[in-house]
């Protein structure tokens, strides 16, 4: 039996046994409802070149999916990934590894999506970013076209240095590995002009250390 809403409903059921007795009784159908998920904790934090962001559900069923959402103003959000609603598992956790390098602050908050599309959302997550603007790295040019180039400082200037470029969206679209042996080495990044133009973050670690994430603009030719 299904029905297109979950009120209850009078059901009469009228029984005929093998012999030809008849008999008839009533009932009041109650539809089983699927509860959305509860959300306990939602939380975010700031670790020295990307954020972890935390979360915590009851053991309801009938969320479908997380949507995590971040913002640079607090206004307009922009969806950084999916995450899957798993029945029997209660806590979540996320990694933004595409932090623009340039802002002071950033903005979070998770989306909930039942099954039936409807949706709610947490709490905002107001996070301040701590860049070590001293022991910034350098790289330029910025916007560029073909190729960059990056300058560490006396902190920074010595071991094996990996760098990550990530679109906007997220995405990794390259990957560099060089060794800074002194204080004056530089490196350059090229052949990047295939690239669409458009924003990216180059993350940049040293000897498994993140650094940090900065933002470069890619300019057309």
């Amino acid at each position: 039996v299904s029905f297109s809403n979950s009120a209850p409903r009078n059901i009469t059921l009228d029984i005929t046994s093998d012999g030809g007795c008849n008999s008839n009784t009533s009932l009041v159908f109650y539809p089983l409802c699927v509860l959305p998920v509860t959300l306990l904790s939602f939380d975010a934090q700031w670790n020295n070149g990307y954020t972890s962001l935390y979360w915590e559900t009851g053991s309801e069923t009938g969320t479908d999916h997380f949507e995590l959402e971040r913002s640079t103003d607090g206004i307009t959000y922009h969806t950084l990934s999916s995450v899957t609603y798993v029945q029997g598992i209660t806590k979540y956790v996320f990694s933004d590894r595409a932090v623009p390098g340039n802002q002071s602050e950033i903005y979070y908050r998770l989306k909930l999506v039942n099954r039936d599309q409807q949706f709610t959302y947490s709490s905002v997550k107001r996070i301040k970013l701590i860049h070590a603007v001293n022991n910034a790295p350098l790289i330029w040019p910025n916007p560029f076209s073909n190729k960059i180039t990056i300058s560490l400082n006396d902190e920074y200037s010595k071991g094996n240095l990996q760098c990550k470029m990530f679109s906007a969206a997220g995405k990794l679209v390259a990957v560099r590995s060089f060794e800074f042996r002194t204080v004056k080495d530089t490196v350059e990044i090229d052949q990047l002009n295939s690239l669409p133009a458009g924003f990216y973050i180059i993350q940049l670690v040293s000897d498994s250390r993140i650094i940090g994430n900065y933002k470069i603009i890619k300019r057309n030719p």
